[in-house]
Order: C-alpha cells, then sequence, then structure tokens
C-alpha cells in the first residue's frame, strides 16, 4: 500500500522533532547550533510580521541534520507552541502545505477545503500561538507561494517562526524579513571525526592508529569538508580491512572524473557495489521524484521485479532486506525513522542517481 502525502509528512515530522540518539555524530556545528539558536529565541518587538531564518548551503553539507539538532534542543521545545516540518522539494504547494499542518494540528477534515477556507481555519488554529514551521528542501523561489504561506501564518504570536533550508540563494529574493545563515564545510578534525565513526568499527578498529597516520590527510580532503561524502566513504572503507584495500579505493581514478552533481565518494562507493545492488538501486530510478516508501514496500516490488530469486518467500524478504540495509549504509536511501520510512529520490539523490546510471550506461555503451 502506498503512503499518502499526509501520513508521510505526519511520521516524518514526528520523528523530525525526536530527541537525536547519537550527538557525536554531529560534529562540528555546535557554534552553528548556537547562531540558529539565538535567532530561533529572538523575541524582537520592532520585528513586523513573521522572521524567517534561511539556512543556505551545498546539498550534503548537513543542513537537514543541523536544523534536527536545533529543534532537539529542550529550549526549542520549550520556546514554540507549536512546531511542524514539511519537505518541499521543487515544488512549493502552499495549498498541499496548508493541509498538511492543519491536519498536523489538528483538523483533518480539510482536503475538500477552498484556499479561503483553508486560510480561515488556519489563522484560527495559530493565533495567538508561538508557532516553529520548518520547511526543508526548499528549490523554489516563487515570490506568490512565499508571500501566500507567510500570509496564512501572520497570526501567530510575537516570536514565531519559518526556517527554510535551501540550497537555492535566490529564495532569499523571495522572501521578507529573512535572516541568512550559510553553513559552512565541516573542519578538517570534524570530517576526519565524522569519517572514523562510520570507518572504524569490527575488524578496522584495532587498526585505527595505522589508517589514520597512513591516509588521514589524504581522505578528510577527498570528502570536500562533507559530511554526506564522510559518511559514504567511511561506510564504503569500512569493508576493507587492509593498507591496500583502501590504497586501492583511494587512487581510483573516480577521483579524477567528477561528475556533475556526484561526489566522487558516492561515486566510489557506487562503483564497489555488487551487481545485485546496482540493479535494485537503478529500479529506484523507475520512482517519481519524492515518492515515499517502506522498507517492505520497496523489498516486494523487488521480488516481483525478480530482484531476488529465492523459492522461499521469507527467505527472499529477508535477502532484500540485507540489499536495502546495504544501499542504506552506501548513502543512496535515506531510512527516515523507526517506522523505516523511505523518501527516496528527493531533489539531491535524484540528480545522483539519474547521473550514476547515466555515466555507468555511457561506459558500458
Amino acid at each position: 500500500m502506498k503512503l499518502g502525502y499526509e501520513y508521510f509528512q505526519d511520521l516524518v515530522s514526528r520523528s523530525f522533532f525526536e530527541q537525536i540518539d547519537d550527538h557525536s555524530l554531529v560534529h562540528g556545528r555546535r557554534d552553528a547550533k548556537r547562531a540558529i539558536m539565538d535567532r530561533l529565541l529572538s523575541d524582537d518587538a520592532k520585528m513586523k510580521g513573521l522572521e524567517v531564518i534561511a539556512i543556505v548551503g551545498m546539498g550534503g553539507i548537513g543542513k537537514t541534520t543541523l536544523v534536527k539538532f536545533v529543534c532537539d534542543d529542550r529550549a526549542v521545545e520549550e520556546w514554540f507552541d507549536l512546531k511542524t516540518w514539511a519537505h518541499v522539494s521543487q515544488v512549493f504547494d502552499v495549498i498541499k502545505l496548508t493541509k498538511y499542518i492543519l491536519k498536523w494540528v489538528g483538523l483533518s477534515d480539510c482536503d475538500a477545503m477552498t484556499p479561503e477556507q483553508l486560510q480561515c481555519e488556519l489563522e484560527k488554529k495559530v493565533s495567538g500561538k508561538k508557532i516553529l514551521v520548518v520547511l526543508d528542501n526548499v528549490w523554489s523561489d516563487n515570490q506568490a507561494q512565499c508571500d501566500f504561506l507567510i500570509t496564512l501564518l501572520q497570526s501567530g504570536a510575537r516570536g514565531s517562526k519559518i526556517v527554510v533550508t535551501t540550497s537555492n540563494k535566490n529564495i532569499m529574493t523571495a522572501l521578507q524579513n529573512v535572516s541568512t545563515y550559510q553553513l559552512q564545510r565541516m573542519s578538517f578534525y570534524d570530517c576526519w571525526s565524522l569519517f572514523s565513526e562510520y570507518a572504524f568499527s569490527g575488524e578496522n578498529c584495532n587498526a585505527r592508529s595505522l589508517f589514520e597516520e597512513t591516509f588521514r590527510s589524504e581522505i578528510v580532503g577527498k570528502c570536500d569538508g562533507l559530511p554526506l561524502a564522510a559518511r559514504s566513504l567511511g561506510c564504503l572503507l569500512k569493508s576493507r580491512t587492509d593498507v591496500e584495500g583502501w590504497t586501492e579505493i583511494l587512487e581510483s581514478n573516480v577521483w579524477k572524473q567528477r561528475s556533475e552533481g556526484v561526489h566522487p565518494a558516492l561515486r566510489a562507493s557506487y562503483d564497489d557495489s555488487p551487481s545485485y545492488l546496482k540493479r535494485s538501486f537503478a529500479y529506484s530510478a523507475t520512482l517519481p521524484k519524492g515518492h515515499v516508501f517502506t522498507k517492505e514496500e520497496l523489498v516486494l516490488w523487488w521480488m516481483a521485479e525478480g530482484f531476488l530469486v529465492l523459492h522461499d518467500g521469507n527467505m527472499e524478504m529477508k535477502l532484500g532486506y540485507g540489499y536495502f540495509q546495504d544501499l542504506v549504509s552506501r548513502s543512496f536511501f535515506e531510512q527516515i525513522d523507526d517506522h523505516s520510512i523511505v523518501h527516496g529520490r528527493h531533489d539531491a539523490k535524484h540528480a545522483i542517481i539519474d547521473r550514476l546510471l547515466s555515466d555507468d550506461a555511457k561506459m558500458k555503451g
């Protein structure tokens, strides 16, 4: 059964505001967290209208993780009466977002409402409440849509905020009362620290000092200060237990052949994947952007396509779960929460999938 947009957003929004279990995985972002919190918890009487905080940075730099880190703080939890999160992507559908926010605050029967009715209901629901709305991965700079959403939320109490994460700097020109925070790349130390969390476990744990002395500077340079690259490369090298194995990956030609939109660390992880994983991953190219699905749903699709060839159905599911977990560890799928909700082919991943498969086809051709 496919998950509806509202059901997905509800699950993910709840998980978004749940506590981060391991803060050690949020490396080098405490200063950024403090800067964002200072803006979130401000209550400027001179500010007219709803304040917008835009967190800007390239794909893979950790914008969403930073916002989750901020919202996990008790001070933020206690400051706002109402918090909600929505993944926006390329299509800024303010009517759909309004319906979702209304459902989040308890008005379930709003699908048939007109825009005017939606506006009236939302104003009543947020009136006098200090609200925090997180709009994640905004690409569109549609002035009218942005203005309309802000107008809908104006009845919230003073101190209400909208947080926008985006890679599109032009978003700033479409918003009023906006303050921008440019998220920077990780430092050398933080990049190595994050990489190490993924690379050094199991058999590699005891060899950490040798690998660190030999490869640290090279690895940090190849990750470009991007958390996504550090995680991906860490997971890849974890499977190699000797110096020769690490050298083979780090001296691969992939580092010299950068594809637009795909970091070499992801390319290296893809190239290192066995054919059965590449085939399973390629199936996601048939899904629309932003399609959401459960782990179970994805494995059933693979079974229907004949990707999991075993006579025992239970064993096929187990095999499929193994494929899924391997793809998650390689950063090709994003496991959102404990419900195993996967947000496949959001815009950044969409571009990566298309580019990887296109490059792969060219090399085979």
